[in-house]
């Protein structure tokens, strides 16, 4: 998520769009592996992670997108 808040600090969109979405992938492919029981607090933290990269893609669309 960091190349994707420095592009956006730096007025790039499209960068920041782009690596925003490619940490959502990345750390939904981390936490997949952790899946069972009990929950491994990692899991957690992981999709937390995924969801604030992801949530900061679509208002960078142009039209700005929708969760």
């Amino acid at each position: 998520m960091q190349a994707g808040d420095a592009s956006a600090e730096g007025g790039h969109g499209v960068s920041a769009h782009e690596s925003y979405l490619r940490a959502s992938v990345c750390y939904s492919a981390a936490y997949h592996p952790l899946f069972g029981a009990p929950v491994d607090p990692r899991l957690l933290e992981a999709f937390g992670r995924q969801r604030a990269a992801f949530d900061r893609a679509p208002v960078l669309m142009d039209p700005p997108g929708e969760r």
